[in-house]
């Protein structure tokens, strides 16, 4: 389902050499498991590729169902602004190393992952393959987390994101300890490697931690670990 108001011009029938430019103002689309609406859209196609822009609201989309790569699913609801171009997407299957994406998001109720969000802030571009994030502020009932840095979509290039976590849920640990896990933990660390292969290191506190029967009522925390993504 689509609904606004559109204005196009193109010419060329041949999908290699076809030419269109168009915009729209959305009232309502629905795409990506979700809606946008209320939207500013413009979109380019030359030399089979494509490039647009989005300026308004979105409800519950999933980025994953966008790129076809569940290393970002998501449900996502708010406003934002974001321009995106894809070479080649008319002639050939394109890869993540063909998208460049800038991404600017206030999000209400939403989830990233398996983290449940009041709210969230994003500045961020994805290019060649790597997601520069210049902001990321995100407050939920588990946890109050600020990030910079870039993450590395490849097997063999190190990614980095420095984290400030003011508050966390230990349950959120469970997928990379294998174990059970309560309590609660504030930090100050560093994320780096490839995402096979991710390293965390960091100093923080623990508070009323319980744990395959040790329990801990306070603690200061320092930490290393390299955790293998295939057997945490």
């Amino acid at each position: 389902t689509v609904d606004g108001h559109f204005h196009v011009a193109g010419a060329g029938s041949d999908v290699a050499t076809m030419a269109l430019m168009g915009g729209a103002r959305l009232t309502r689309a629905d795409l990506f498991g979700g809606q946008l609406t209320d939207a500013d859209v413009t979109i380019d196609i030359q030399n089979a590729s494509l490039s647009g822009s989005y300026d308004g609201r979105l409800s519950d989309v999933n980025p994953a169902l966008a790129l076809d790569d569940q290393r970002y699913d998501a449900s996502l609801t708010g406003s934002g602004t974001g321009t995106i171009s894809v070479r080649d997407l008319l002639v050939r299957s394109p890869q993540l190393a063909d998208y460049h994406i800038t991404t600017q998001m206030m999000l209400e109720s939403s989830r990233v992952r398996n983290i449940p969000l009041d709210s969230a802030t994003l500045n961020s571009t994805l290019d060649n393959g790597t997601l520069t994030v210049d902001e990321f502020h995100g407050a939920g009932p588990t946890i109050d987390l600020q990030a910079t840095g870039r993450i590395e979509f490849d097997d063999s290039r190190s990614s980095q994101i420095d984290y400030t976590i003011t508050r966390g849920d230990l349950s959120l640990a469970k997928d990379l300890i294998g174990r059970d896990v309560s309590g609660n933990i504030a930090t100050t660390g560093q994320m780096t490697g490839p995402l096979s292969r991710v390293r965390l290191q960091g100093t923080g506190t623990l508070n009323r931690v319980e744990s395959s029967g040790l329990k801990v009522l306070a603690a200061e925390l320092t930490y290393g670990a390299t955790v293998p993504a295939g057997a945490p």
